[in-house]
C-alpha cells in the first residue's frame, strides 16, 4: 500500500463509507473520464504523428472505458440504496465535483482548461501537460483505491486498481 497523506486518506475514506457521498463521487469520476476523452478527441485533430495518435486513440478509448467502469458502479451503489443514478436530493447532498479540488470554473471535470488547450501549448507541451495530469490522477486513483478498500468497499477499489493497471 503506498504511502498516503493521513488527512487525505481520513476523508477519501469518509467519501467510501458513506453509500450516498460513495455514488455522488462515482458519478463525479464518470464525469471526469468523459470529459478526459473528449479532451483528447479534440486534441487528436490536430495531431499529425501516427504513433501519437494511435496513443491518443488508445488514451481516448480509456477514459471512456473508465467512464463506463464508474458509471456501472454507481448504478450498483444506486440500485443497493434504492436510488436511481443522477438522483440528487437533500438527504444525499450535493454532487462531488472535482473542479472544486482543481481550480475551479475554467477547468472541466478532468482538470484541463475547458477550450482549445492544444491550440494555446502546442503538441508538445499539450502532450506534457497531459503526462503530468495522469501522473497526478494515479496518485488520487491510488488514494481513493486504497481508501474504498479500507472502508470496505472492494468493488470499487478493484475498479481503481484495474485502471491503474
Amino acid at each position: 500500500m503506498k504511502l498516503h497523506n493521513p488527512l487525505a486518506l481520513r476523508r477519501a475514506r469518509a467519501i467510501w463509507s458513506d453509500p450516498h457521498r460513495a455514488l455522488l463521487t462515482l458519478e463525479s469520476f464518470a464525469s471526469t473520464e468523459e470529459d478526459g476523452g473528449r479532451d483528447l478527441q479534440a486534441a487528436i485533430s490536430r495531431v499529425q504523428d501516427p504513433r501519437l495518435l494511435e496513443h491518443m486513440h488508445r488514451h481516448a478509448d480509456d477514459e471512456v472505458r473508465h467512464a463506463r467502469l464508474f458509471r456501472d458502479r454507481a448504478a450498483e451503489v444506486a440500485a443497493s440504496q434504492g436510488t436511481h443514478l443522477g438522483q440528487k436530493n437533500e438527504e444525499m447532498g450535493r454532487s462531488f465535483d472535482l473542479r472544486e479540488t482543481r481550480g475551479g470554473d475554467d477547468l472541466d471535470a478532468h482538470g484541463f482548461l475547458q477550450a482549445g488547450l492544444i491550440d494555446d501549448l502546442g503538441v508538445v507541451g499539450y502532450i506534457c501537460m497531459l503526462h503530468v495530469a495522469e501522473q497526478r490522477a494515479a496518485d488520487f486513483f491510488a488514494l481513493h483505491k486504497d481508501a474504498s478498500r479500507g472502508a470496505g468497499d472492494e468493488r470499487t477499489s478493484a475498479i481503481f486498481e484495474g485502471i491503474l493497471k
